[in-house]
Formats: structure tokens, C-alpha cells, sequence
């Protein structure tokens, strides 16, 4: 019940940061959410090479839900199922994904992928520990271990300290240190914010 009401208050946070900021009509001239192969990349180089089969089943092969349109060019036909270059590219269903959008509106589906992906990447040890890995020894949290933790996924420094804050106090309410990183990373993962471009 926890992981819900977070993933809920990140879920609004991630509206509110972007139609009540500061900067209300830059943010609304300029929202664009991240497409399909940005969010990929970064979760790749977070969880390491064993994730993405994980990434490709439930982001990379969503392109109508993440948006992010396929190159025309990548796959070369030379017959029916025969190929000049190798079939395995990032057209996963044919030519219809050079049609899709380059990014597209936030919505419920891809949330659900969101937390989906996030839950089986920090679920799984090898993943997990790459990332855990990529940390460097951790002897205590403190200030550093958070900005590594969400650094893996911001590139905006004013929604990485909003995002600190709030897992700051995560972090409080967990005994045992090996638990609290695991959620730690867990909710960065599915912090909405980091898409937001």
C-alpha cells in the first residue's frame, strides 16, 4: 500500500511541478516528456546490460504509448523476411513505427510500464546490484548517496533537490540500509520528473 500512495504522490507532483512552477508559461510552451529510446538509454546505463530485455519488452516496444518514431533508414528489405542489415533493430512492429509521434502526452498506460519496469529491475538482484555497484561503497546514506542515486536519472538540478527532500524522508522510515536503498532507487525510477525534458 505504501509503493501505491508514493507512486500516486509522484504521479501528481510530477502535474504540479508542471502547471503551478515559477515558470508556469515556459513550462507549458515547452512540455515535452521524454520518448521511448532517452528513457531506455538512462534506465540501460543505470541497471546495467542485463536489463534490457526488460527495457525492450516494456519501453522500447511501446513506441504508440512512449512515443519516439523508429529510422526509416535503420532496416534495410531486400525480400520477405530477408534482410540486408540485421532485423533485430529498433522497428519492433514494421513500417507503422515510422509514423509514430517523436513524444507523447503523459498518460496512465505508460505510468503502469513505468512502475512495471522499475518494480522487475529493482526486484532483480543482477540489475539491482549493478546499480547498487555503480553507487560505490555506501557506508551510510548521506547527502552524496542521494544525489548518486537520483543523479542516475536527472539531469535538472532544481527537480533533483526536490526529489532529495522526499526521499530523504523515504529513507527515514527504513531500518535496515540494504531495504532503503533498494526503495530509494525504486522510487527515483519511477519519479515521473525525470522525463520531463
Amino acid at each position: 500500500m505504501k509503493t501505491i500512495s508514493v507512486f500516486l504522490f509522484l504521479f501528481f507532483s510530477f502535474f504540479v511541478i508542471a502547471t503551478e512552477s515559477p515558470s508556469n508559461n515556459i513550462v507549458k510552451k515547452h512540455f515535452v516528456l521524454a520518448n521511448r529510446y532517452y528513457v531506455s538509454k538512462i534506465l540501460q546505463e543505470a541497471f546495467g546490460p542485463n536489463s534490457f530485455k526488460i527495457i525492450e519488452d516494456n519501453i522500447l516496444q511501446k513506441g504508440s504509448i512512449f512515443g519516439g518514431p523508429c529510422d526509416i533508414y535503420e532496416q534495410i528489405r531486400i525480400g520477405k523476411k530477408k534482410y540486408e542489415n540485421k532485423a533485430d533493430t529498433l522497428c519492433f512492429q514494421g513500417k507503422q513505427e515510422f509514423n509514430f509521434p517523436i513524444q507523447k502526452e503523459p498518460n496512465t498506460i505508460r505510468e503502469a510500464l513505468m512502475n512495471k519496469t522499475c518494480t522487475t529491475l529493482t526486484k532483480n538482484s543482477t540489475t539491482l546490484n549493478f546499480f547498487i555497484n555503480r553507487l560505490g561503497y555506501v557506508n551510510k546514506l548521506n547527502e552524496g548517496t542521494f544525489e548518486k542515486i537520483v543523479g542516475n536519472f536527472h539531469w535538472n538540478e532544481s527537480r533533483k533537490g526536490q526529489l532529495i527532500k522526499g526521499l530523504k524522508s523515504i529513507g527515514e522510515k527504513y531500518p535496515d540500509q540494504n531495504q532503503k536503498i533498494k526503495l530509494l532507487i525504486f522510487y527515483s525510477c519511477i519519479d515521473p520528473t525525470w522525463h520531463l525534458l
